[in-house]
């Protein structure tokens, strides 16, 4: 296989420290990274020595990120999965227990859901509401990022999509998540994305 030289990050590198700001002091065991694209190899970085799993879109990045990690100077502990979040792999295998499902992964102790319930809003058509059950049944604390509607981004998915489509706004996003979650932390990039660090319920 050639060498393979991944995209450039959807999001800008300086907004490495803000997450990783909201993350410190804490200390998750089992974690999982979520979204279209690791946006970098960084952003394993800041926890490096705890869990992982990685699950990404792009076979060409999982393959990437794992000749990054394995080998006798890789980082131990990550695991990089490609996979159809929206319609992710039942377990496999003898009796389904040989690689596990990604419920069966779980609970983790933190996921990162960055650059990613947009696409699943507009291009998997899953309501906010639905997708915060999800992340109930998969994490205590997910650190996710919410897009506006006015990101080009958001524009551009939503550009054959008429005014009754799901409802996709920070209001919507917020009367969905504060009924499971708490939120702890939360911070403004410099693009106008939003990061909120959430705390499920009862925890």
């Amino acid at each position: 296989m050639g060498r393979f030289e991944p995209t450039r990050p959807r999001t800008c590198p300086g907004n490495l420290s803000m997450w990783t700001g909201l993350l410190s002091g804490y200390n998750p065991r089992w974690c999982g990274i979520w979204g279209q694209i690791l946006m970098s190899f960084r952003l394993l970085r800041p926890l490096r020595g705890h869990s992982w799993w990685v699950s990404m879109g792009d076979p060409a990045y999982t393959e990437y990120l794992y000749q990054r990690v394995s080998g006798t100077n890789g980082t131990r502990g990550i695991l990089p999965l490609t996979m159809d979040l929206a319609n992710p792999s039942p377990g496999l295998g003898w009796d389904s227990n040989e690689r596990l499902s990604l419920r069966d992964r779980g609970p983790a102790d933190l996921i990162l859901a960055l650059v990613l319930i947009h696409h699943l809003v507009f291009s998997c058509c899953a309501p906010l509401s639905l997708i915060e059950e999800w992340f109930v049944g998969l994490a205590n604390h997910v650190l996710v990022e919410f897009v506006p509607p006015t990101d080009p981004m958001v524009q551009k998915l939503a550009m054959n999509r008429g005014d009754e489509h799901l409802p996709y706004n920070l209001e919507v996003f917020n009367l969905s998540f504060e009924k499971p979650f708490e939120f702890i932390d939360k911070t403004v990039l410099p693009n106008g994305r939003t990061l909120f660090l959430c705390k499920r319920r009862g925890e």
